[in-house]
């Protein structure tokens, strides 16, 4: 089952609402920015084991990036959905068997 949010703030309201499995994050959101919003949810025990792939067009290595992001995986875009799927696989996997 996905759940879609448009912004950073119905992002963080969602997962705090809906528990999910695993959260796919894109960089450029309105509102609050996912970098913001990844960290936030790294930080909260409540989300600890909650794996985070951020997906974006930005090159954020060759960027200067003043936050460190926490994400479980970056994901540059355009991207190959197949490798996407295999990523969320592995990821909810690993919390599964807690590798």
């Amino acid at each position: 089952e996905v759940t879609l949010a448009f912004d950073g703030n119905e992002a963080l309201a969602i997962a705090k609402s809906e528990k999910p499995a695993l959260i796919i994050l894109d960089l450029m959101l309105p509102g609050i920015d996912g970098y913001k919003v990844c960290n936030i949810l790294k930080r909260d025990a409540e989300f600890e084991g909650v794996p985070v792939i951020i997906v974006s067009a930005r090159d954020i290595e060759k960027e200067h990036i003043e936050e460190k992001i926490t994400a479980d995986r970056f994901i540059a875009k355009p991207f190959d959905i197949n490798y996407l799927l295999e990523s969320v696989s592995e990821l909810i996997g690993r919390r599964v068997t807690g590798a």
